[in-house]
């Protein structure tokens, strides 16, 4: 430690005969973090740091240099940049808050917790392999990139839980690019970090056997898997075979094909509306060589902006253009000023559905409660139902 002391005097030194605090801190700050910023640290306050290192902070002006000072984290030499002034109570209330929540006295709780599943789970920790591993960060020996190899590699346990054995590895693979430290420094980390690890995998674990542990909890999540396989198979079985069983949905229509009745007849057709009567001829012309079942995408294909074609199946009344067309009505407006005109194609008026795509989504609908029925008979009949009459009679 003298031969570390003796060095920080020396930057010291060099710092107060001019030197740049920002370069220095690049080339010989060990804290691998705040070195590639040229040493700076974001703002801090009270309580954010070790007491030494905030004493000394907190009474240089800025602009500043301490002289070294030692911490258990080392030695440092501190220049202020700036400070910042407490602001109001609404400036500062979520940093209280926060404060608060994050203040010791607070985590009692979460530590009794911790500690019961500490002894629940029977945490048994190997505090000779913890002991030895202090024992090396210290001088001559450190924390450095020997001593991570060593224990990266290593599959002796670390410590117990609930039977399962956690590796030393598991710890220390973590730390690979932590920079290198040695003394009390080490110690303080690896104690910290074995806690941390510990602490970590406890409650890791209890969340895994949350399920197990909470009758609760566990009945909601059986609550919500069954409820997300019941509408799995509902759904492979009923409502998505439904819309897509075209045969099924044909047939089925065909069998109840008296059920579906409109109340007055309907135009089933196309309705195109163009831009001008030029516009018109040709689109008419080229309607001749169309079949109905492309001639949707045809038109809009080759005709683009200049033409609106829609399939329609309309009732008396619920289309102007279609009533002057088909059903006898006055002439009327386009759906835009930028069409002129328009005239239906093909198509013809009928008094009653003709096909599933006339009453697709009653028919669907109709479909489904009886796919429904059909599989809870099935249900049923392979999954036989018996009643305690008795005990039902006392449930009435």
């Amino acid at each position: 430690m003298q031969e570390v002391k003796e060095t920080v005097d020396s930057l010291y030194l060099v710092l107060k005969a001019g030197a740049d605090f920002s370069e220095m801190a690049k080339k010989e700050s060990e804290d691998p973090g705040s070195a590639r910023q040229g040493g700076m640290l974001p703002l801090f306050g009270r309580g954010q740091m070790v007491p030494e290192f905030e004493q000394v902070s907190y009474e240089l002006d800025n602009g500043m240099i301490s002289q070294p000072f030692a911490t258990r984290y080392g030695y440092h030499i501190v220049k202020k940049i700036s400070s910042q002034a407490i602001g109001s109570y609404a400036e500062m209330r979520e940093q209280a808050l926060a404060k608060v929540s994050n203040d010791t006295h607070g985590n009692v709780a979460l530590q009794a917790k911790m500690e019961q599943l500490k002894k629940q789970y029977r945490l048994m920790c190997n505090t000779d392999l913890e002991r030895r591993m202090i024992a090396e960060v210290f001088a001559p020996n450190k924390f450095d990139s020997a001593f991570i190899a060593k224990y990266s590699n290593s599959n002796e346990t670390l410590f117990t839980l609930d039977d399962i054995d956690y590796p030393v590895s598991a710890l220390i693979s973590q730390y690979k690019n932590f920079g290198v430290m040695r003394d009390e420094v080490a110690k303080e980390f690896l104690n910290s970090k074995f806690e941390e690890y510990i602490n970590k995998t406890v409650t890791d674990y209890e969340k895994s056997m949350v399920e197990k542990n909470n009758v609760d909890f566990r009945n909601l999540i059986n609550e919500y898997r069954d409820g997300m396989l019941l509408f799995e198979i509902s759904n492979k079985n009923v409502w998505e075979k439904a819309s897509v069983d075209t045969e099924g949905l044909e047939k089925f229509f065909a069998e109840n094909k008296n059920k579906y009745k409109w109340e007055s007849p309907k135009y089933k057709g196309f309705l195109v509306q163009v831009t001008n009567d030029s516009v018109a001829k040709v689109v008419k012309e080229r309607i001749k060589t169309i079949g109905q079942d492309s001639l949707v995408k045809v038109l809009r294909r080759d005709f683009g902006k200049v033409l609106k074609v829609d399939r329609v199946l309309v009732a008396k009344g619920e289309n102007a253009m279609v009533d002057s067309e088909m059903f006898g009505g006055v002439k009327a407006k386009t759906s835009s000023n930028k069409y002129s005109l328009y005239f239906t194609v093909g198509g013809k008026i009928l008094p009653q559905p003709e096909e599933v795509a006339d009453v697709r989504g009653l028919v669907i609908a109709d479909y489904q409660n009886y796919l429904e029925k059909k599989w809870i008979e099935e249900l049923k009949a392979k999954y036989p139902v018996k009643i305690n009459r008795k005990v039902y009679k006392k449930i009435k």
